[in-house]
């Protein structure tokens, strides 16, 4: 399946959520995204603001600034080339594979953005946008995390290594090991 493809079925699947079924969604996934050491120990997160269909970020933006956490918006009309001092960077996409890659807009500004990032890299989504494989190229950024709504996605190393602790959407599931 072409990236195209994907892009326009996981956009038509978006759609097809109810507000009060979305609402419960990302509520799951902010309460799953709370309980990570990483967004604990952050300081500073860069976060995207939510549109359309994307995971909300509002109340995610609300809760870092009571826990008094500095916050960075990235702005797609100015291209900025790096971010640096951030702790955790908050990533949306359209799709994402079991290896962290993502797929978003099509226009790579994520890419560029997350380029030499040192920062632990977070992909909020819909457990149904986990795909078995997406296509990727050289400049794709992975994510080193995954949440959704049903759990956790944390790229393996190597695939059925002892460190293979990634939660698959069974929809999904090629032969991996499922925490």
């Amino acid at each position: 399946m072409t990236k195209n493809m994907i892009r326009r079925q996981m956009i038509a699947r978006r759609k097809t959520i109810s507000p009060s079924e979305k609402q419960r969604l990302d509520q799951a996934i902010h309460n799953n995204l709370l309980d990570r050491p990483e967004w604990r120990r952050a300081k500073t997160i860069c976060i995207y603001v939510s549109l359309l269909q994307e995971v909300d970020t509002r109340s995610l933006i609300s809760t870092s600034l009571q826990q008094q956490k500095s916050i960075i918006v990235p702005e797609k009309r100015h291209e900025e080339t790096h971010i640096t001092d951030v702790d955790l960077f908050i990533v949306p996409g359209i799709a994402f594979d079991p290896k962290g890659y993502r797929l978003g807009w099509g226009k790579g500004y994520y890419d560029r953005l997350l380029t030499g990032v040192k920062a632990i890299k977070i992909g909020l989504a819909y457990s149904f946008q986990i795909v078995p494989r997406l296509p990727h190229k050289k400049y794709d950024i992975p994510m080193d995390i995954v949440i959704t709504e049903a759990g956790i996605v944390i790229p393996a190393e190597e695939p059925g290594s002892s460190q293979d602790k990634t939660w698959i959407p069974d929809q999904v599931r090629n032969d991996k090991k499922t925490t």
